[in-house]
């Protein structure tokens, strides 16, 4: 069995190195020298608008073609083109380009592969490529489809090693560590009187959402109110901590913490009179048709979010699973420390409408200068962001 899956597995890295070699070969007829290489990156800059001079704001330069640097036409100012930028330092463009343009195409490789297809080594190929997927994980939190998530759902692929991993312990304690470091103070404490102890512990979101769920059933608009966050953030914490058995979703969209079965933590018999008693002519006056309307109306779009919020549970658990199978197989276990930026791989291969060959290009020209020192003290955030493909026939 052992054997097969190696056998799969070298298959499948050789169809992906063929389907390089072969976009290879089309980014080669298309930019044929390295100043065409980096005439294309120059005039992907800001937005794909070009260099702009930064002493004066100009936009006309006397230059050569295919060169890094020119004199700005209206201060005179020498200007260096790509300072500042991914490409900061860049000597040889088209790996840069080549590492693109595969993952335009909706490739996952790695840099051993990137290495193989353009012929440079295999540390060179991993800083570039390094440096692209972390402009691209910046902006990917950006996406449409996209939920942020606690990285503590990724620890079964935390098997490699970094520069934080602790020493003598397991690759995945790197998340401990870091929750620790972040949280010298135990802030996750519970809270006297709660009707239930996090049955784990909480990040700074989770957190702010359970102290908030000191009363029972807070309603979702007082939860937006409360936190500040957004309502992507915030369903998302709340799809979480739901799955995590931490909280319950009530009818009309009202949140609760979680209580043991034997404290009679369902609603109480009394509270099912209740509801009941509204359904009683005598013990309540007939409301007007109006009120009635808007009651109704109230009613279904709180249902209309339950019932979405429900889809999106299961929709992050499938996404979540299909993740992890996808590290596994295609890298066999990935570091806590570079979580974010493999994700942002896969989100290039699976919206392929969002991210193609010219918005990559846009992205890492916007993007900022990346040393190796930034490279090296990268590390993941407790909350990554995720994409969560929407079910087929939805």
């Amino acid at each position: 069995m052992h054997n097969t899956l190696s056998n799969d597995d070298n298959q499948r890295r050789s169809d992906v190195e063929l389907t390089m070699t072969q976009l290879g070969q089309q980014l080669n007829r298309k930019y044929e020298t390295d100043e065409a290489c980096f005439e294309a990156i120059i005039k992907s800059l800001n937005n794909h608008k070009g260099p702009i001079c930064p002493k004066c704001g100009g936009r006309h330069f006397k230059r050569k073609y295919g060169k890094r640097s020119g004199k700005c036409m209206n201060c005179k100012a020498e200007v260096h083109f790509t300072a500042g930028t991914i490409y900061e330092d860049c000597r040889h463009p088209r790996p840069y380009l080549a590492a693109q343009f595969f993952l335009g195409h909706g490739l996952v490789f790695n840099a051993s592969q990137l290495a193989r297809v353009t012929g440079i080594a295999v540390s060179s190929a991993a800083v570039i490529f390094k440096k692209i997927k972390i402009a691209l994980a910046s902006h990917l939190h950006k996406g449409k489809k996209v939920v942020e998530i606690n990285t503590a759902w990724f620890t079964q692929i935390m098997t490699k090693r970094s520069t934080r991993t602790p020493a003598n312990e397991h690759p995945s304690t790197e998340q401990i560590a870091l929750e620790n470091e972040l949280d010298p103070a135990g802030t996750t404490h519970t809270t006297a009187g709660s009707p239930i102890s996090p049955s784990r512990e909480l990040d700074t979101i989770e957190q702010s959402i359970w102290d908030l769920l000191l009363v029972d059933e807070v309603p979702y608009s007082t939860l937006i109110d409360k936190t500040s966050m957004s309502s992507q953030m915030l369903s998302s914490a709340l799809t979480i901590m739901e799955l995590d058995g931490l909280i319950w979703i009530h009818p009309g969209d009202t949140y609760s913490r979680a209580q043991p079965q034997s404290q009679n933590s369902l609603p109480s018999a009394n509270q099912n009179q209740n509801s009941n008693s509204n359904l009683n002519p005598s013990a309540n006056p007939r409301p007007n048709s109006s009120k009635s309307k808007s009651k109704r109306k109230s009613n279904n779009n709180n249902q209309t979010q339950h019932q979405n919020r429900e889809s999106l549970s299961a929709r992050l658990t499938e996404a979540v699973d299909a993740t992890v199978a996808r590290i596994k197989r295609d890298f066999h276990g990935i570091s806590r420390k570079y979580l974010q930026p493999h994700l942002a791989v896969y989100a290039c291969a699976d919206d392929r409408k969002c991210w193609k060959f010219k918005s990559i290009l846009k992205i890492c020209g916007n993007f900022g200068s990346i040393s190796r020192a930034k490279i090296k003290d990268y590390v993941t955030p407790l909350t990554v962001a995720l994409v969560v493909p929407a079910r087929t026939g939805q």
